[in-house]
């Protein structure tokens, strides 16, 4: 069966989600933070780690260091890994195979900031998801409100 990259090296698809990402991060979510906005974004760094350098054997630090620079250092507070991974382990694709083994790597290696959930969409999150945003969203909206300068009262419009 064709690659779906086609014939694109592992390195160039790399490279291409890297520079899409970088101007969906300065054209979206940096303007949407910088609003004290909360952002979910699908399919972020780790994605590329596992696809291109799990999956496609693409350097696996080459991806994080060319991330980190196209994002300006920019890292999710939470990364949740939707992963059939039975069925991802169990494949006969050995690139899928190894995505999957790179997203639990990843999880396992930063339980903070990692949380893997089921495929299938539950009636309500697991409690780990719910107790981490619920503790991220306090955090943020306190340090947002620590952040923000207190208005001027001699510079309103008049």
């Amino acid at each position: 069966a064709p690659h779906p990259y086609g014939d694109v090296e592992p390195e160039t698809a790399a490279l291409l989600s890297a520079a899409d990402r970088a101007e969906h991060v300065a054209g979206t979510i940096r303007p949407a933070l910088d609003r004290g906005d909360v952002v979910v974004c699908d399919r972020y760094v780790l994605t590329s780690i596992a696809t291109h350098g799990g999956g496609r054997g693409a350097d696996v630090m080459r991806i994080r260091s060319v991330n980190a620079w196209s994002t300006g250092e920019l890292a999710p507070d939470l990364t949740l890994v939707v992963l059939d991974s039975a069925a991802a382990l169990e494949s006969d694709d050995p690139d899928a195979t190894a995505a999957a083994n790179t997203l639990l790597e990843a999880v396992d290696a930063d339980p903070d900031k990692c949380i893997v959930c089921p495929v299938d969409v539950p009636d309500t999150l697991p409690a780990t998801v719910l107790d981490r945003l619920l503790w991220l969203t306090r955090t943020r909206a306190t340090a947002l409100t620590r952040a923000k300068p207190a208005p001027n009262p001699g510079s309103g419009a008049r």
